[in-house]
């Protein structure tokens, strides 16, 4: 009974950020029209920002309610790899050949890249280090997490003013009530989600311990994958109305708003560096992403592309990548 009362609670939590993911996508796409603002950056930092809120709740109620550091970095290290693998879905949806060879390459799109690569390879290297000997921290702050605060928020700066740049012709207006009520609509959204995500991150902690299979390996498959529900709805959804920038904008942004997570995590976490608690599998995980993230803009870049029983090399070459990587964790489980 208790069991089945744990999953229920699982199920019902991952439709609430399902349905709240769908009509957060249409508020951001109205709002990009009516305000003349970029999809691309409306995806990047504001979608973003909003969808990767799943994560935010349930890696921070993870490290400071349940005091289970695995589940909050395995969830984020399971995230970033699921949103990239979003492409995929993408790809199945779209049925008209490559979806990445549809894509304007952007500059944006390529600097979002860089900056997370950055980001991962900080948390890489903090975790790697922690093996060796001990992080460099001021108080239960580490310089990792500081570093990821101040490239997140650099690399957030510089990617609106190249979109800015782009979008000089942008018109101004002055904000209606009906603007509000579209905003008042995004906040109520954004609560659910909030709400969703706590609930997701209590019943995976009880789902770890139920099945036996530990934190660290439900974190970045269960937790991960249902946390990333709302990227992949909002990113089917804008696929759906055409709006390409919205889709990928919103993938590259929240993995980058996601890793700034881990940050906040260790903050909430009082038992020092979360990232000297967590285990050596979580550098798999980041790496892996990186890879995908490099695999996917370089399929970008290269636009018009051959294509294999209707996808393209980038995806199918990012479905390989992603299988040897869970075959991996799983052995490591």
């Amino acid at each position: 009974m208790v069991n089945s009362m744990v999953w229920l609670k699982f199920i019902i939590s991952a439709g609430l950020v399902v349905f709240a993911g769908i009509k957060l996508t249409k508020y951001a796409d109205i709002l990009s029209d009516r305000f003349s603002i970029s999809k691309a950056w409306m995806g990047m930092i504001l979608l973003g920002a909003i969808t990767s809120l799943p994560e935010a709740t349930a890696s921070i109620a993870s490290a400071a309610v349940f005091h289970a550091p695995n589940l909050a970095v395995g969830n984020i290290a399971g995230s970033v790899n699921f949103n990239l693998m979003i492409v995929v879905l993408m790809e199945f949806v779209y049925r008209k050949g490559s979806i990445t060879a549809q894509i304007q390459t952007k500059r944006t799109y390529e600097w979002s890249a860089v900056f997370y690569s950055l980001l991962s390879s900080i948390v890489v290297i903090e975790i790697f280090l922690s093996s060796k000997t001990n992080l460099i921290a001021f108080g239960p702050i580490s310089l990792g997490s500081i570093l990821i605060v101040v490239f997140y928020f650099l690399g957030s700066k510089f990617i609106f003013k190249k979109e800015a740049n782009d979008k000089s012709n942008s018109v101004k207006r002055v904000v209606t009530s009906q603007d509000k009520i579209l905003i008042l609509k995004m906040a109520a959204g954004a609560f659910a989600v909030i709400l969703g995500g706590v609930w997701l991150s209590d019943s995976c902690n009880q789902i770890s311990a139920i099945t036996g299979l530990g934190q660290t390996f439900v974190g970045i498959t269960l937790l991960g994958f249902v946390t990333s529900l709302p990227e992949i709805v909002v990113s089917v959804s804008a696929l759906k109305m055409g709006a390409f920038d919205l889709a990928f904008g919103n993938i590259f942004g929240s993995n980058m708003f996601n890793i700034l997570i881990l940050a906040i995590c260790e903050i909430v976490y009082r038992k020092g560096p979360i990232f000297a608690a967590v285990a050596q599998t979580h550098i798999l995980m980041m790496t892996l992403s990186v890879v995908l993230t490099t695999i996917l803009i370089v399929g970008i870049r290269k636009g018009a592309k051959k294509t294999f029983f209707g996808f393209g090399f980038d995806v199918i070459l990012m479905m390989i990548c992603f299988a040897i990587g869970m075959k991996f964790l799983y052995d490591l489980r």
